[in-house]
């Protein structure tokens, strides 16, 4: 009688789950060489490289770890990921469509003083990389632990640059269709470490350019944490306050237009009038002294005002306006704190 090994039931099955199993083994090899190769040339500006790509069979999935974003010209490095995770959806599979879930983690983004540098794929290449890289429909994109810091200097301190910290939320229909144009995000932050940030809006990414509306609510944020900012842009400095913001904008023919809604509580400003310069220095000189007056002399020691702003080319906004609804707050009608829901884009 011959041993088990020897029987052909036994070595072909046994044989085919080698060839599996190394399959298994060096295919996310061959995956990610192939990727890399991809997105080291895919934008003439900056690349894109993957450490590292995991497979799930079982679950259905696949991640890549330890993403880098690099400039070509200098080498800058402004984007990081620690890992993308895309799998099925499974509970659309049992409605009949084939969809994906992506997770991503501490995705740390870095806004340069010259986006220009970062010169965006074309529409063409965009679906390229899409398609190479999430060759299956995109149901939702959960971000964790995400950050946006803001370059400005090159030559500042990592801690003295504006940073949006601890992103999270989720945005759905990423890549939408005809039938279903509009792909929307809720999102929460955390302005300079301090103060919980909210932004809820809509895109369509079926439009080019996009059209995209957002509502943002910031609560209670401390002022003085701006300072280091502010020393380098504007010649004053807060040594108190607290901030509650409401705005909306949206674009529309190409137009971003919005408002903005501040609440300052308790500030205090110190202005180093030596460094005012020109009539914009001249003009917040004049809306600082606005602004303590209107506190000295308001028993709820608030003040408050709407700003409509747009932006074609240049930024506009309504000082004017600004000064009179700050004056009615502090000595009249009162403004609500809260979003106007004014601006919405059409599907």
């Amino acid at each position: 009688m011959k041993p088990i090994y020897k029987k052909k039931k036994f070595y072909i099955p046994a044989i085919l789950i080698a060839v599996l199993i190394v399959f298994r083994m060096i295919l996310p090899q061959i995956l990610l060489t192939q990727a890399n190769k991809y997105l080291a040339s895919f934008s003439p500006t900056y690349s894109l490289h993957m450490e590292d790509l995991d497979l799930s069979i079982i679950r259905g999935a696949y991640s890549f770890q330890e993403i880098t974003g690099k400039l070509k010209d200098d080498g800058k490095v402004f984007l990081t990921i620690k890992e993308v995770d895309v799998s099925i959806a499974w509970r659309e599979v049992f409605r009949g469509k084939i969809v994906t879930d992506i997770v991503t983690d501490k995705v740390d983004f870095l806004f340069l003083k010259d986006m220009s540098k970062l010169n965006p794929p074309s529409k063409k290449e965009a679906q390229d990389v899409k398609e190479t890289l999430f060759p299956v429909k995109v149901e939702t994109v959960d971000l964790r632990r995400a950050q946006i810091v803001f370059e400005e200097y090159p030559s500042l301190d990592d801690k003295s640059r504006l940073r949006i910290e601890n992103i999270n939320g989720r945005i759905t229909n990423l890549t939408p269709d005809e039938d279903d144009q509009l792909s929307s995000f809720n999102l929460s932050a955390a302005l300079q470490g301090k103060s919980e940030t909210v932004f809820i809006g809509s895109l369509n990414l079926t439009k080019t350019p996009m059209l995209w509306d957002v509502d943002v609510e910031l609560k209670d944020f401390d002022m003085a944490s701006l300072n280091p900012v502010l020393k380098r842009n504007l010649p004053l400095t807060f040594t108190k306050g607290r901030l509650d913001l409401f705005a909306e904008a949206q674009n529309e023919n190409k137009v971003i237009k919005g408002y903005i809604k501040p609440f300052i509580k308790d500030i205090d400003v110190v202005a180093n009038k030596e460094k005012f310069v020109g009539i914009k220095h001249f003009g917040i000189e004049i809306l600082t002294a606005l602004g303590n007056l209107i506190l000295r002399d308001s028993d709820t020691k608030t003040v408050a005002t709407y700003l409509d702003f747009n932006y074609n080319g240049a930024f506009n906004i309504s000082t004017g306006q600004g000064i009179s609804e700050a004056l009615e707050h502090g000595f009249g009608q009162k403004l609500q704190p809260g979003i106007e829901d004014k601006y919405h884009i059409k599907k």
